[in-house]
């Protein structure tokens, strides 16, 4: 087998880590695994077939063991691939469970991140003073620790101000959010630079 792209190479060690979890019985691995290959099958492939195949079965071993983290994080992503595949009825039911459990396990990562995929399912339905609040929320709670969940959260602020037709606060808060990116080498970074240059 030929080995073209990190993210074949990624997937391919993944599946190994995976089958190696599932011979030892360690779940919590098993589910960590699933996660991070239906993210990267998400992100880095577009393939919304493996991805949703890997997180319903994270979550389903995830609430097989009570692990509400878990639980809520696979939900987030499974309302995100709902989401980028315009469904977004569906990604709204994902997203509520997924905000309910996040603010009951009390991890603050994990609320901006599932904050920031609500603000963005609110900005997609034109819900803008929602997108504001859910964005915001995050924002303020990520700003601490947190740079990436902190960056997505400015460039949802910087999107809803763009939508209001504020295009100074959407400078504004575009260019914070590059910068966190940029500092990170984080992916969105080329997302938010192609936004700013589009005002």
């Amino acid at each position: 087998m030929c080995i073209e792209t990190d993210f074949e190479r990624g997937d391919l060690y993944g599946r190994q880590a995976l089958e190696l979890a599932r011979q030892i019985g360690y779940y919590d691995l098993i589910s960590v695994v699933l996660t991070n290959l239906g993210s990267a099958a998400l992100d880095q492939a577009q393939d919304y077939v493996k991805a949703e195949s890997y997180f319903a079965e994270a979550l389903e071993l995830a609430r097989r063991t009570n692990d509400n983290k878990v639980i809520s994080a696979n939900l987030g992503s499974l309302g995100d691939l709902k989401k980028r595949q315009g469904n977004l009825d569906e990604a709204a039911v994902y997203l509520q469970e997924a905000l309910e459990i996040a603010r009951r396990v009390g991890d603050f990562w994990l609320l901006g991140a599932i904050l920031n995929e609500c603000g963005d399912l609110y900005l997609k339905q034109n819900r803008l003073e929602e997108a504001r609040a859910a964005f915001k929320e995050s924002a303020a709670i990520s700003a601490k620790g947190n740079q990436e969940v902190a960056g997505s959260a400015l460039y949802g602020l910087a999107r809803v101000a763009g939508a209001r037709g504020d295009l100074d606060e959407a400078r504004q808060k575009g260019r914070q959010s590059l910068a966190m990116f940029e500092s990170m080498s984080h992916r969105l970074k080329e997302s938010v630079k192609t936004w700013l240059d589009s005002l």
